[in-house]
């Protein structure tokens, strides 16, 4: 009997042209907590933009940073019930802690900084609803 296992996938159709040491990172932090099951339950969460999808010209998704990228929500509403949004938050939360001390936080838990990321629940309530992570602009990763 095979189990359904938690991990990073990719949505069909995500491409990614190149990658920073910090986008690395930040796919190493979202496997980190998906591992931890968090959730309660085996979840695989999709990458949904990496250097595709229309974001604006200066976007972290796109050249030369190549230090952006999205990852869907909706899986985490469908595992939460009724706690979905505390559960995306925390999701949020949690990757963030990987990635670094939280530094500062809009009071409702959508937008979280540490000293070099940023994340975001962005578009929250509608069909382009999805967490956006990246490196904070003006912020290079290195060992």
């Amino acid at each position: 009997m095979s189990h359904p296992k938690t991990v990073l996938i990719t949505k069909p159709g995500y491409r990614q042209a190149g990658y920073s040491r910090g986008l690395i990172y930040i796919h190493l932090a979202l496997d980190a907590v998906l591992r931890r099951r968090m959730l309660g339950v085996p979840v695989q969460l999709k990458l949904t933009a990496g250097s595709n999808g229309a974001h604006s010209k200066r976007s972290a998704h796109y050249p030369p940073r190549f230090e952006g990228c999205d990852a869907e929500s909706k899986v985490i509403r469908s595992v939460g019930g009724s706690l979905a949004g505390d559960l995306k938050r925390a999701f949020l939360r949690a990757v963030m802690r990987e990635l670094g001390e939280i530094i500062l936080f809009r009071e409702d838990d959508t937008q979280v900084f540490t000293a070099h990321y940023f994340g975001w629940l962005e578009a929250e309530g509608t069909v382009n609803e999805h967490i956006h992570l990246q490196v904070r602009k003006g912020h290079t990763i290195r060992d």
